[in-house]
């Protein structure tokens, strides 16, 4: 049975596993990064917003 077991455990050893900065790994920090470029695209300026939706920043 170990012998069996043996093949599974060095496929799990590959892949995107190292973790970089934060404990991610370098898959996960560039998922993260795509999610936050999909976000960042879909913001409205606040200049767009009728003025009584805008943010009053006290200037």
């Amino acid at each position: 049975m170990t012998a069996a077991l043996l093949p599974l455990l060095v496929l799990a050893a590959c892949g995107d596993n190292a973790a970089g900065p934060g404990g991610l790994t370098e898959g996960e920090a560039r998922e993260l990064d795509e999610a936050a470029a999909i976000v960042d695209a879909q913001r409205i300026d606040e200049d767009d917003l009728p003025a009584d939706l805008r943010q009053d920043t006290g200037e």
